[in-house]
């Protein structure tokens, strides 16, 4: 069990995170380097440079020259014929919290710690999730279970845009498109990029521009919990646009109502200011970093198990404790700041 969490950020290059056991030994280490700089997960305001015919794909200009592949099934059909140029989605407005879910939460002091609970994910997990839910072919997987059977049958009996038509038909080279890297670029080989957005949370993922795709991690084995998470993911999704799905991580098991919502208002937020922001921008232009360490760690690693995060470098600390705050309100006084070197903290890195 991990009882501390520490994280270096004293270095301007690199950020190193420590999980401490209980028995105050090292239990893993994670490291961030500028050199070591990554894109999967990031959006970007990008123009398609080239249509391919041959590849039914386009490369686009996403980072000042750098080109990226964006293949035709990766293109959402809005863009379609899209003579505007302008970005086809908006803001999607909040849920409502209850005051009979806020009662709930107050009521709720006996929840089984998360550490009782397998919900460890990585970015394997979210990536199979969200590569299950696009693939209209296959959404009775092993990862993910529909909310419904009528929501497997629209999409399972929905020939995808993309198969009705050709890229040169309907896309054309100057276009701006808000994209999210998928894969990171591999010697010869361009990165490639999706413009169906996908933003993991805590509990969550919301996928703002892709709808009837709603479900809940298989991962999620108790009947019980599967049942209350259906409930609440159908108040969800009748409750937002029809053109969004929202996905229940594995994390998100044995979490109320309320922590569920929270989870997913920050993530409706999270994608508003990303739209705003996108739409008011000049491409190209990077919009949002998705993996960086100290957000990782909190969505991935952190638990109510864990007495304290504490963190050396004003900025980190100041992130952890925004971010923090956003998705777990309850745990910031968790997060604390040590000016002095960490290493000598505890005497073990």
């Amino acid at each position: 069990m991990t009882k501390r969490i520490l994280v270096d950020a004293s270095y301007p290059n690199e950020t190193r995170v420590a999980l401490i056991d209980n028995n105050c030994r090292i239990a893993e280490i994670e490291y961030e380097t500028a050199s070591k700089h990554l894109i999967k997960g990031n959006i970007y305001l990008a123009t398609i440079t080239k249509i391919e015919p041959s590849l039914q794909a386009a490369f686009i200009d996403y980072s000042n020259g750098k080109s990226g592949f964006l293949p035709f099934s990766e293109i959402h059909p809005d863009y379609y014929n899209n003579v505007t140029n302008s970005l086809p989605f908006d803001t999607i407005p909040l849920v409502e919290i209850t005051s009979e879910e806020i009662k709930e939460q107050e009521s709720c002091k006996n929840i089984q710690n998360e550490e009782d609970i397998d919900t460890e994910e990585s970015d394997t997990d979210d990536s199979k999730i969200i590569t299950a839910f696009k693939n209209t072919t296959n959404i009775q997987n092993d990862e993910i279970e529909p909310v419904s059977k009528q929501n497997s049958q629209e999409i399972t009996e929905f020939l995808p845009p993309h198969k009705q038509q050709e890229i040169q038909d309907v896309i054309s080279s100057g276009q701006i498109v808000l994209v999210q890297a998928t894969k990171e670029s591999r010697g010869n080989k361009n990165a490639s990029f999706t413009t169906y957005i996908s933003l993991s949370g805590k509990y969550c993922i919301l996928t703002p521009n892709l709808s009837n795709h709603s479900g809940i991690s298989r991962r999620i084995t108790n009947s019980e919990d599967r049942k209350q998470l259906k409930t609440i993911v159908g108040n969800l999704i009748s409750k937002i646009t029809k053109t969004s799905s929202v996905i229940i991580r594995t994390a998100g098991s044995r979490r109320t109502a309320y922590e569920i919502k929270k989870d997913f208002n920050y993530l409706l937020k999270l994608w508003n200011e990303i739209i705003n922001t996108a739409k008011q921008a000049k491409p190209p232009a990077f919009i949002y970093v998705e993996n960086d360490i100290i957000r990782k760690t909190i969505l991935d690693i952190y638990n109510i198990s864990v007495q304290e995060m504490i963190i050396q470098g004003k900025a980190a600390y100041d992130y952890a404790v925004k971010f923090m705050n956003a998705i777990l309100p309850s745990e910031v006084h968790k997060i604390k700041e040590h000016k002095s070197p960490i290493q000598s903290l505890l005497n073990i890195i």
